[in-house]
């Protein structure tokens, strides 16, 4: 995949959690993900959030191991976050770009962190969790002394990656329904491929289960890039979604 698919893979999964809202006691759905616990090495239930939503966002979008890979490393501190990023010169003071990760002063320290989902001019537009206790989409002036800094994930690696596991690469066919008989992980990878193209899998997002928002999917982007639109993804749906040109399917 590009860099920009990367990246718009983030910031879509991102923009889809927008108005979500925590339980009582800080509960929220990102910690209940075992994937995002065993990354930070502890149950991060029933804690301040907002790290924990980003960890989220890049494995759900990635993978385990990709996911943590483009992040140095994961943690539920918004401190130890920057510092991963900081210990790998890759955190910036300014000039801030989409897909970066925001840091924020708070209670007298990095407290607070969301992903950069868009720059237009002067004003940042921000996605964060735990931020009212929900998901919320914010703005910002550039300049903004609330603002620590911004850490830039590691996009090459994901542009490295092919989006199917190394030994999947017979392109293994989906069909709806999928998602019980065939490897979450596949289904995740074509649902990844999806959204990084811009087409709306609703809430779910990328959740492994090949259900009906995932099926009118596949028809549009089948439709869109001139094959047959039968809802199957086989060999030819694969090669089109991993190699398709940028002038294609942009929604």
């Amino acid at each position: 995949m590009t860099k920009d698919q990367a990246i718009s893979q983030v910031v879509s999964l991102a923009y889809e959690q927008v108005g979500y809202r925590e339980g009582p006691n800080n509960y929220n759905k990102y910690a209940e993900d075992p994937d995002v616990c065993q990354a930070i090495g502890w149950n991060v239930q029933n804690q301040p959030w907002c790290a924990t939503f980003v960890v989220w966002l890049h494995i759900n979008s990635f993978g385990y191991d990709l996911g943590q890979e483009v992040m140095y490393g994961c943690s539920a501190s918004c401190s130890v976050q920057a510092g991963y990023y900081q210990s790998h010169g890759a955190f910036y003071y300014g000039d801030p770009q989409r897909g970066d990760q925001i840091f924020f002063y708070a209670d007298g320290g990095i407290n607070h962190t969301g992903i950069v989902v868009d720059i237009s001019g002067s004003t940042i537009t921000t996605v964060e969790g735990n931020y009212s206790d929900s998901v919320c989409q914010n703005t910002y002036f550039v300049g903004d002394s609330h603002i620590a800094g911004y850490g830039r994930p590691d996009w090459e690696l994901a542009e490295e990656q092919d989006p199917l596991d190394p030994d999947e690469r017979v392109y293994p066919i989906l069909k709806y329904g999928d998602g019980l008989n065939a490897p979450k992980k596949v289904v995740k990878a074509w649902q990844s491929l999806l959204l990084a193209w811009g087409y709306d899998l609703g809430r779910g997002g990328a959740d492994g289960e090949f259900g009906s928002m995932t099926l009118t999917a596949t028809n549009k982007f089948q439709k869109e890039v001139g094959i047959t639109a039968d809802g199957v993804v086989g060999e030819e749906t694969w090669k089109e979604a991993i190699f398709m040109p940028s002038t294609y399917a942009r929604r």
